[in-house]
């Protein structure tokens, strides 16, 4: 745990006690501020009674007794309804900043000069920081990792040592509660329509994950993804001053890419100081299966701007392990590969997934998020027939219909499965069925990780009776 002393004497409101908000507070306790604490779901203040003196509703305080506001980025702060608590804090000029400031905050004021890569992007942070990770550990560097994985605060990361390199996911949500961070290195992989109800419009979300950029100066790096698009268009509008590298989105038209199933080879292009740089990279087995060349791309890019040369980490590509629900490879029966891809709650996630595979016997739905599939749907050439389910499957209907898309509206997922494994069966080679719904999950399950367990779980039942006769 971090001790916050840039914040001794300090008089500090904590809004949400999840796993950032209780670092928070044990953070800046330790580091002499005088904390105050709430969260408006009560079963979670029950579980915090070493928290019972310090709670406090904030309709009970007088704002401009605080310091500062720290939220949990889950809380609104915007739109579409902010808080009570932070339409308070704007009137009377109160700071309101996340925890992921703190610790950029805190490192400043011991003059600490630890590297720290920032990762953010619509989809594939999780990935990609972990893949980096893997394979900086792999060349025996200390490295921690924290931020909106979920798994680590970036409060309890341990800086006595000035070598450990730090790596953050970052999402737009913590971005917006960060006012002057400074990375060495920044990675904005992608970007597609997402969380517009959090930030009103598309352009907000894109302003947002470019301000990742806005305080570096020409000794930090700025690593982008070419993707013939939205990045691509808006890179020249914005003023980024730290050195630029940038590497080509999967799909986008330079790629060489060749899969023969056991197989995967590919070119990876990164440009830097005006120059193209080529990577080439032969994966087999399960990574084969679950690749995603944009993670990797990123992580050469990071891994080149820190010095390291690609013959040093090449072969720790073939021994990363794809995170669960993240094109995670489920296993092999009767010639079909099963792939779960849980965490692709918008279709540019699942558009990923269903150009990596080839034979795609595609299960999708739950609650449409903006724009649909429809925006997707030149990249439907591999996809055999696909399978509904959930709230979006009339809509979904639709947009495959046009397309000529084979497709049966199922409605639950062990409905799907059955429909896949069957159709799958019929066709001669390799075939994939892919969990790839491209929608929210909560009409039919608490979460991805429900849902992608829950997939799992079918799966690994395909041996029992009940699937003999596929």
């Amino acid at each position: 745990m971090i001790s916050l002393t840039h914040r001794k004497d300090q008089k500090i409101f904590v809004l949400g006690l999840g796993l950032s908000g209780k670092s928070t507070v044990n953070s800046l306790s330790s580091g002499g501020a005088l904390v105050h604490a709430w969260d408006d779901n009560a079963d979670i203040r029950k579980t915090y009674s070493e928290f019972k003196k310090i709670l406090i509703n904030p309709d009970e305080i007088n704002i401009k007794d605080y310091d500062a506001i720290i939220l949990s980025p889950g809380i609104n702060f915007k739109n579409p309804i902010p808080h009570s608590l932070v339409k308070h804090a704007r009137l009377k000029n109160v700071p309101i900043l996340g925890d992921i400031q703190l610790f950029m905050d805190e490192l400043y004021k011991r003059n600490l000069k630890n590297k720290v890569i920032m990762v953010t992007g619509t989809n594939g942070k999780s990935s990609t920081v972990m893949l980096i990770d893997h394979l900086m550990k792999g060349l025996n560097e200390t490295v921690q990792v924290g931020g909106n994985i979920g798994t680590r605060s970036v409060l309890e990361f341990d800086l006595t040592n000035e070598d450990t390199i730090f790596i953050i996911e970052i999402s737009s949500y913590q971005i917006e509660l960060c006012h002057n961070i400074k990375p060495h290195i920044a990675i904005l992989l992608n970007i597609s329509p997402d969380h517009i109800d959090r930030h009103g419009t598309f352009m907000n979300y894109v302003d947002i994950k470019f301000d990742l950029f806005s305080h570096q100066d020409e000794n930090d790096f700025a690593i982008l993804g070419l993707d013939g698009g939205i990045i691509s268009n808006t890179i020249d509008s914005k003023q980024i001053r730290a050195k630029r590298i940038c590497f080509v989105n999967q799909y986008y038209s330079k790629y060489h890419y060749k899969n023969d199933n056991s197989k995967t080879q590919k070119t990876l292009y990164i440009e830097k100081n005006g120059g193209n740089l080529q990577y080439s990279l032969e994966l087999t087995g399960s990574m084969n299966r679950t690749i995603n060349i944009e993670n990797i791309s990123a992580s050469v890019a990071c891994m080149e701007t820190l010095g390291f040369q690609y013959s040093e980490y090449l072969s720790y590509f073939q021994t990363f392990k794809s995170l669960k629900h993240r094109s995670e490879y489920i296993g092999t029966h009767n010639n079909i590969d099963f792939i779960n891809d849980s965490k692709a709650t918008n279709a540019f996630a699942s558009k990923i997934a269903i150009q990596s595979f080839t034979n795609v016997f595609w299960i999708l739905g739950g609650i449409k998020k903006y724009g649909g599939i429809d925006e997707i749907k030149d990249s439907f050439q591999n996809i055999e027939k696909a399978y509904l389910i959930g709230q979006a499957a009339d809509s979904f209907r639709d947009c495959l219909m046009s397309c000529g898309i084979k497709y049966e509206v199922c409605g639950t997922l062990d409905i799907a499965l059955n429909s896949a494994i069957r159709d799958a069966n019929y066709i001669p080679t390799k075939a994939t069925v892919l969990f790839s719904p491209a929608c929210a999950s909560f009409d039919q399950f608490a979460n991805f990780e429900e849902r992608g367990n829950k997939f799992c779980e079918l799966v690994n039942n395909i041996k029992s009776d009940k699937y003999e006769n596929y």
